[in-house]
């Protein structure tokens, strides 16, 4: 089968960059009609599962790591990364304020790691299934499948749909990490020789489930699972589709 990891593919940085977007879209809203609001909420499905399930393709090489090796090349550098954005963050949000003599919350800042603030959470919470994936890495996939999908589940049942405290966050997402790091090498074949038939099916399909989603004000966590699911298979042939098109590198560039 096909190594995902060699040469590395382009449109797994798009499907991230598609995610990215649809997470500005999300944190830009500031008028929500209704409608609009449904629509963020069926959108959560498709943005955080497949960001989350795009990192995951890349574990191969990171579970082969010892623990020094885990902690410097892997998780030391995202640590870093959401350190630095939350200073950002905070010193515009609160010190900024603070300064002109404004009220803030100074102590925002001290809570980063278990209160994140909401637009860089995800940044955090890759350290935290890097490190996860890693200590269940000899267990059988399957079972870690299984008990990922459960956890998720009971997480997604209880509170908001979108957002909501960062533990259930966090369980509601693990199995799509988990997931992208056993379907690899069958994601790669998949999406490489048959996204024109997921054009065809895949994104109509999930755009017709959403819309049916959408009108009828349906309950979306009954809906969770089949949506999720379909949306991952429309996010990832729409990646591959797009890298053959001339947004490719400015997408790409997006993910950086």
């Amino acid at each position: 089968m096909p190594d995902v990891r060699a040469p590395r593919s382009q449109w797994v940085d798009i499907a991230k960059a598609i995610s990215i977007l649809l997470v500005v879209f999300h944190h830009s809203q500031y008028s929500f009609t209704p409608q609009m609001a449904h629509v963020d909420e069926v959108l959560l499905f498709f943005r955080m599962p497949l960001f989350f399930f795009a990192s995951g393709l890349f574990l191969r090489k990171m579970m082969g790591y010892d623990l020094p090796g885990l902690l410097g090349r892997r998780i030391a550098p995202l640590l870093y990364l959401y350190v630095i954005w939350s200073l950002v963050k905070w010193g515009v949000v609160a010190g900024v304020p603070y300064l002109r003599g404004q009220p803030s919350d100074l102590s925002s800042l001290l809570r980063i790691f278990w209160e994140p603030q909401t637009t860089l959470w995800f940044i955090y919470a890759l350290a935290l299934y890097s490190l996860l994936a890693w200590l269940l890495r000899r267990l059988p996939e399957l079972l870690v499948a299984v008990g990922a999908l459960l956890v998720g589940g009971a997480a997604l049942s209880v509170g908001p749909v979108t957002d909501g405290p960062f533990a259930l966050r966090l369980a509601r997402f693990f199995v799509w990490f988990w997931l992208g790091y056993v379907l690899r090498d069958q994601v790669a074949a998949l999406v490489k020789r048959h996204f024109r038939w997921g054009f065809l099916v895949a994104i109509p399909l999930w755009g017709m489930a959403c819309h049916f989603l959408i009108v009828s004000g349906a309950n979306l966590h009954a809906w969770a699972l089949p949506l999720t699911a379909s949306a991952l298979l429309a996010g990832l042939v729409l990646a591959a589709g797009l890298e053959r098109s001339v947004l490719s590198a400015p997408l790409a560039a997006v993910h950086g």
